[in-house]
């Protein structure tokens, strides 16, 4: 089902503006740091959630401090 009709992807004429996945450069190594060593963390409890998202409410819905309004 190949004929002249059928437009083809040439990987070769590629500028690398048309969306492909060619680069100038192969893809650097990823680091080391973005890999986990050791055991995986153990799940939080409920009373460790309930105890973090009371935490980030107050956060978002505290009126600020003159002090953080300031950049310190």
């Amino acid at each position: 089902m190949n004929d002249a009709t059928t437009p083809q992807h040439d990987p070769a004429a590629t500028d690398g503006l048309d969306g492909g996945d060619y680069t100038a450069y192969p893809a650097p190594r990823a680091s080391s740091l973005w890999h986990r060593h050791g055991p995986k963390p153990r799940p939080l409890s409920d009373a460790e959630r309930r105890h973090n998202r009371e935490l980030l409410d107050a956060a978002q819905y505290k009126p600020h401090t003159a002090a953080a309004k300031r950049g310190r």
